[in-house]
């Protein structure tokens, strides 16, 4: 059960990394086109 429950943890810590990843990139894509509007 410990086994189980360490699977567990280490798939949400991927996916918490690649959800941060994806907002990250999210973000600059929005602010590279906020800039170009802009100007």
């Amino acid at each position: 059960m410990f086994g189980f429950g360490f699977v567990i943890g280490l798939w949400i810590c991927n996916y918490f990394l690649i959800f941060q990843e994806f907002t990250n990139n999210y973000n600059s894509l929005e602010g590279s086109q906020n800039t170009s509007s802009k100007f």
